[in-house]
C-alpha cells in the first residue's frame, strides 16, 4: 500500500431542529449521499425533513439503504 494521509472533518449537530442546519453546512453545489438502515428515514419524516432543508442540493441526492 501507498504511504498517504487522510483528512476528514466531521462537524455533527444533535437536538432538535439540527437538520435544518444542513444548508448553513454544504457548499451550495454540493452533492449529498444519505445512508439508512431498513427505510426508517423515510417513514419517521427525517428524509423529507432533510430534502427540504437541503433546497436546490437535491439534484445530486442518494438515498442509499440496507434491505437485508
Amino acid at each position: 500500500m501507498e504511504n498517504f494521509t487522510y483528512h476528514n472533518p466531521t462537524r455533527i449537530h444533535f437536538g432538535r431542529g439540527q437538520i435544518a442546519k444542513i444548508d448553513q453546512e454544504l457548499p451550495a453545489h454540493a452533492r449529498v449521499l444519505l445512508l439508512a438502515g431498513g427505510g426508517s428515514i423515510k417513514q419517521n419524516g427525517v428524509y423529507a425533513q432533510a430534502r427540504q432543508a437541503l433546497g436546490g442540493r437535491t439534484a445530486g441526492l442518494g438515498l442509499a439503504h440496507d434491505r437485508a
